[in-house]
């Protein structure tokens, strides 16, 4: 996913050149998209039987706070992302950067998002969930503390360090749906409570972000808000430390 952001942010302005416009630039990914759904068909239309689904267990825990704080963490964290990736862009490019160069910034920030992501198993284990977590968010409000009052001081910096704490950030969510499910169906299920409200919030992130911009008149005011965003990273209590032994979900979720 990491890097296949990276590499549209920095392809997006060469194929606008070489193809003679944006919506034929656009309409390139119209291809991938179409592999996309292809695999998807194939992945949904098994050829083995499927193993029985005990249908009890099947309901989402709408009703678990801890199901509910952590859809706000990666909730929190994708309107971060995709916020981001739409408006950092813009931010160089009003600032009198070419649109093929902040393109290529874009594409760096996909680049420190995948070096954290990868970077953070291996962190785990010898950190505990606690630090990273305190230190991704940490990185994310740097990163966007930077962007709202020194933007020219070092964007490369900035934008590595930003890209860096999304990355781990995200990473480390995709652990909390593990270690708050004493099961696997327990974690089937509160991922697919997380994702959809994080996911569907989310989307209107950029848009949020971009209406702000409009009001104001220049994007102060809506980095302002995504590092207030960022901060509340910091008020969700870290999962228990990696090796600890199971628990019942009643005694896991009420570990929040």
């Amino acid at each position: 996913m990491t890097v296949g952001s990276a590499v549209a942010a920095g392809l997006a302005v060469p194929l606008a050149s070489l193809l003679g416009g944006w919506p034929r630039s656009l309409a390139t990914w119209a291809l991938p998209a179409a592999a996309a759904l292809t695999m998807w068909l194939a992945i949904t239309h098994p050829t083995r039987p499927r193993a029985a689904v005990n249908d009890s267990s099947a309901g989402l825990p709408w009703r678990s706070r801890t199901a509910w704080l952590v859809a706000g963490y990666l909730t929190a964290q994708s309107v971060l992302f995709y916020s981001c990736l739409a408006w950092l862009a813009p931010v160089y490019v009003a600032r009198g950067w070419s649109q093929a160069d902040a393109g290529l910034l874009l594409s760096a920030f996909g680049a420190a998002q995948l070096a954290a992501t990868l970077a953070v198993p291996a962190a785990d284990r010898l950190a505990g969930r606690r630090p990273l977590l305190y230190a991704a968010a940490g990185a994310t409000a740097t990163g966007l503390a930077g962007l709202l009052t020194v933007p020219d001081l070092s964007p490369l910096l900035l934008v590595a360090v930003l890209g860096a704490g999304l990355g781990a950030g995200f990473a480390l969510g995709l652990l909390l749906l593990v270690d708050h499910a004493a099961t696997p169906a327990g974690s089937t299920q509160m991922s697919a409570m997380a994702f959809l409200v994080s996911y569907t919030l989310a989307a209107w992130g950029p848009t949020l972000t971009g209406v702000l911009h409009d009001a104001t008149g220049g994007f102060q005011a809506p980095f302002a808000v995504l590092l207030a965003v960022s901060l509340a990273q910091l008020a969700h209590r870290p999962s228990p430390t990696p090796g600890s032994q199971p628990t019942t979900p009643a005694s896991t979720w009420g570990q929040w």
